[in-house]
């Protein structure tokens, strides 16, 4: 069942439209519960990138529901829109511990993925397969857009081109 998010009826007012909405993240600690208000925040870079680049016109309607986790109407299309973390498996209880710990001390934990080493490049072809692998097994019919996202503590961050050399 898919719920009615937001519309944007006319370019000049998109901004408007989008408000706050996904404007913030919930912290590895506090997404039990949240995830929906992640993958706002995901989707709400994509939407505005999209509308920037002029990949949409106008109106377009967001709707938010599971698989896909969002679908934008526009005009006579419908997108579907996925939204997941790229991590392995194995990492996803790893790092929620390592964020607790993170919490009560006074020193940051780095993961292996936030070093910027010739190994980062490998471990995030591994991180983006695996998802895909995933995805690709339970995917629905109406998902024609998959984001991923990379949990980091990092604060500089890699340009398209690196990472598309990564893969």
């Amino acid at each position: 069942m898919y719920e009615l998010a937001w519309e944007c009826r006319v370019k000049e007012d998109w901004e408007n439209a989008l408000g706050d909405w996904g404007q913030d993240a919930p912290g590895r600690l506090c997404r039990r519960g949240q995830q929906k208000i992640l993958e706002r925040w995901v989707f709400r870079r994509w939407i505005i990138c999209r509308t920037r680049s002029t990949a949409f016109n106008f109106p377009f309607v967001v709707f938010e529901g599971e698989d896909p986790d969002f679908l934008v109407r526009n005009g006579n299309r419908v997108i579907g829109v996925e939204i997941a973390e790229a991590c392995l498996p194995t990492e996803q209880a790893q790092w929620t511990q390592e964020a607790k710990e993170d919490e009560t001390s006074n020193f940051t934990i780095t993961r292996e993925n936030d070093l910027a080493d010739p190994e980062r490049s490998t471990r995030v072809r591994e991180m983006v397969a695996s998802i895909l692998e995933q995805k690709s097994k339970r995917s629905s019919q109406q998902c024609d857009e998959l984001l991923l996202y990379l949990t980091t503590s990092d604060t500089s961050f890699e340009t398209a081109e690196t990472l598309l050399e990564w893969l």
